[in-house]
């Protein structure tokens, strides 16, 4: 987990049950300059920024949350975005750009919370999902 700031924010219950999580390593002042990869996510890159130093960081996807104000940057230019910011997408989590979907507190979904999150980003997935089986059976 990348963490901004020096501290974890949000619900106390949430950050209590983060913290007990042995599977969860939290790292603090990171600011993600940048996700790679092939076809799908392989890593990360971020700024240490107490140290000044870019790392890097092997992972396989991830998770975005970003608080009140959508942190869209790293979006590609081509995705449509509401004028906040926010990533435009359909009810299936598509954006205007195909095979390419959203979720979570990026999107214009309205509601921001943990678990509508997860929920959007489990539909994201199984979308994504289709999308990609589709693919594969017109190359067949």
């Amino acid at each position: 987990m990348l963490e901004y700031s020096g501290e974890l924010r949000g619900e106390q219950i949430t950050i209590d049950e983060v913290l007990k999580k042995k599977n969860i390593k939290i790292i603090f002042n990171a600011k993600v300059t940048e996700f790679f990869g092939e076809k799908f996510v392989q890593g990360a890159r971020y700024e240490d920024i107490k140290e000044g130093k870019a790392k890097e960081l092997k992972i396989s996807g991830a998770f975005i949350n970003i608080g009140e104000v959508p942190n869209s940057e790293f979006v590609p230019k081509e995705v449509e975005r509401e004028p906040n910011g926010a990533v435009k997408v359909n009810m299936k989590n598509e954006t205007n750009i195909a095979g390419l979907y959203a979720a979570g507190d990026v999107t214009n979904y309205p509601i921001n919370q943990l678990v509508t999150s997860a929920g959007e980003g489990c539909k994201a997935a199984l979308y994504a999902n289709e999308y990609v089986k589709r693919l594969k059976s017109r190359k067949s």
